[in-house]
């Protein structure tokens, strides 16, 4: 599958970074990586830097860094969506508090067919790696039918973190299984619902 994307210097163009990934990777994969272009397209397709460079252009970098390292898709995606400015209003606290201890942690439950990841404090690129292989085993496990994430206890989320629950969710589905995202609340629900996961997730 080839996917257009918008470049704020005019012209419909398929970004190398997504040509090159999608060229090795699985059809679930492909979904995640053209789903983060589009959600990158539609929010920053036509904003410009004050230096009038396409605010696109960096994250394409990143994107193109990545899969020049053959990276996973979902460090592709998460990499992609962490590059672009609604990720952080501040860089400095950005960079700070992704060194810090706040960054998110997992806890890992199963019981009659159902795995229960509770993850605490923030939910971004950082926990990429720790979720993924949270929820991985239960992705292969014959007696896990459901998956739930709870989410009660995370204080923030962020593109990169939206990324990461459309790859699980594609990888549930490959599997048969069910997902839910539990405790949605305040700030963790809004940003849910304007990225309208309600439609593509059940929240509770």
């Amino acid at each position: 599958m080839t996917v257009q994307v918008r470049q704020a210097a005019g012209g419909m163009q398929t970004d190398a970074w997504l040509a090159g990934a999608q060229a090795r990777c699985t059809g679930a994969e492909n979904a995640l990586l053209a789903r983060a272009a589009e959600m990158a397209n539609a929010q920053f397709g036509e904003r410009l830097m004050p230096t009038g460079e396409s605010y696109l252009n960096h994250a394409r970098e990143v994107a193109g860094i990545l899969v020049g390292m053959s990276m996973d898709a979902e460090s592709i995606a998460a990499g992609l969506l962490a590059a672009l400015p609604s990720i952080r209003a501040d860089a400095v606290a950005y960079l700070r508090d992704n060194l810090s201890a706040g960054a998110s942690r997992t806890d890992v439950q199963q019981s009659n067919g159902t795995m229960r990841i509770k993850l605490n404090g923030r939910f971004d690129f950082s926990a990429h790696r720790a979720f993924r292989d949270a929820y991985s085993p239960g992705i292969d496990a014959t007696d896990v039918r459901q998956i739930d994430i709870d989410l009660a206890q995370v204080d923030y989320l962020d593109s990169s973190a939206l990324g990461m629950l459309l790859m699980l969710r594609e990888k549930a589905q490959a599997a048969s299984k069910g997902i839910k995202l539990t405790n949605c609340k305040g700030s963790v629900r809004q940003v849910l619902d304007i990225a309208n996961f309600s439609k593509l997730f059940e929240m509770g």
